[in-house]
């Protein structure tokens, strides 16, 4: 993902990760690009927005990318780092849970 538009980068991010959740490349550009937004001074998202996305659906997928979208404009929350943890486990990514659990395992070294 080029430099440039961080919200318009993350919105094609989670497409295209709902498009192919297993392809860990996909998850990888997104915490890149959240992590760029972040440090150049990109905030959380509003109030109304989390509560959107704060409605569960039986689709653990759906909750995983509801998860990662908060994570990415909040790269440093373990909860929604466990969040998309449990939500990737329950859907069968095996490798993407291994790697949110190696996130997870990572902030609290830090």
């Amino acid at each position: 993902m080029a430099d440039g538009n961080f919200e318009y980068q993350i919105e094609m991010g989670l497409q295209a990760i709902a498009a192919d959740p297993r392809n860990l490349a996909l998850h990888r550009e997104l915490r890149d690009v959240s992590l760029r937004r972040k440090a150049a001074g990109g905030r959380d998202l509003g109030f109304v927005e989390k509560m959107k996305l704060k409605r569960r659906t039986p689709d653990p997928l759906t909750e995983m990318l509801k998860a990662e979208k908060q994570l990415s404009y909040d790269p440093a929350n373990s909860d929604l780092m466990l969040e998309a943890f449990i939500y990737a486990d329950l859907a069968g990514l095996q490798d993407v849970c291994c790697w949110f659990e190696r996130l997870i395992r990572n902030t609290m070294d830090h």
